[in-house]
């Protein structure tokens, strides 16, 4: 052991040893006594300073702790932002794309609107048109009842003149087909009359009655119809007639005559357009 420890170690616990050296060192009892309050009250503010100290720290921790916690909101915060502005980023361009929608959509309905107008003026045009066709249209049928009327009239007329004069109408006419037969090299004597009867309406109307002069010559077959006078639906009739016959004898490209004594020139127009001989002694 060292001389310094063995010094120590009798100091601690030799009583009598301490006396001593207190007296060499000219420390009275009274002075070790303050000494002790002295040492006490140190040790007191030093507890005092280590409780403070002790309690500093635990604050200063708990500071630590909140600047912490203070540091991380921050960071929370400050990433909360970038995201919002992100965000508000996201939506400014969902804004922008809007907009341009809704002004696409404002120029859509601008060409929309000027569409409609322009649909607007062709229809009132239309409507226009229509009705000046409709008034045309009941002007021409105006005009063709007086003409129906008119040849109605004639019809009659011609009728009281022969009846005026004396004259056997339907023996007028078959002199006078006689004479365009014999012109044409025909026999009036071979021609026969030829009566359907379409029971069943086969071709027409149930009891159809459709009746035309028959006349074979060289293998040709004549269709032929006498009447006074001739109109464009006459010739429409005949023509079905001819049809008719046709089907039910068998007839292969008859030959379509119609002899006449008084002929429209519509009637002739409707004759040439079926492929049928007009024959006629005037035409209106």
């Amino acid at each position: 052991m060292s001389l310094r420890n063995e010094f120590l170690r009798l100091l601690k616990e030799d009583p009598e040893f301490r006396r001593e050296v207190m007296g060499w060192l000219g420390v009275s009892p009274e002075d070790l006594r303050e000494l002790k309050d002295l040492m006490k009250d140190m040790v007191n503010i030093l507890n005092k300073v280590v409780e403070i100290q002790a309690k500093t720290v635990t604050e200063t921790a708990e500071v630590k702790d909140r600047l912490s916690r203070l540091e991380k909101a921050v960071e929370e915060l400050v990433e909360a932002q970038r995201k919002s502005e992100e965000r508000l980023g996201e939506h400014n361009d969902r804004l922008s794309r809007l907009e341009k929608a809704v002004e696409e959509l404002v120029e859509a309905q601008r060409k929309s609107e000027e569409r409609l107008d322009r649909l607007e003026k062709a229809v009132e045009e239309l409507t226009k048109t229509m009705k000046e066709l409709v008034e045309a249209q009941k002007r021409n049928e105006e005009r063709l009842i007086k003409l129906e009327e008119g040849q109605l009239r004639l019809e009659k007329s011609i009728g009281s003149i022969s009846s005026r004069w004396g004259f056997n109408q339907e023996a007028m006419v078959r002199d006078f087909m006689g004479e365009i037969l014999k012109q044409e090299g025909l026999d009036i004597s071979q021609i026969s009359s030829y009566t359907y009867v379409d029971e069943n309406g086969t071709f027409g109307e149930k009891g159809g009655i459709y009746e035309v002069d028959i006349l074979k010559r060289d293998g040709t077959t004549y269709l032929i119809e006498v009447k006074s006078y001739a109109q464009p639906k006459d010739v429409s009739r005949f023509n079905h007639t001819c049809y008719v016959v046709s089907k039910v004898l068998n007839l292969e490209k008859p030959v379509k005559m119609m002899v006449v004594n008084v002929a429209t020139g519509r009637a002739l127009e409707r004759a040439n357009y079926l492929g049928i001989r007009l024959i006629y002694g005037e035409l209106t």
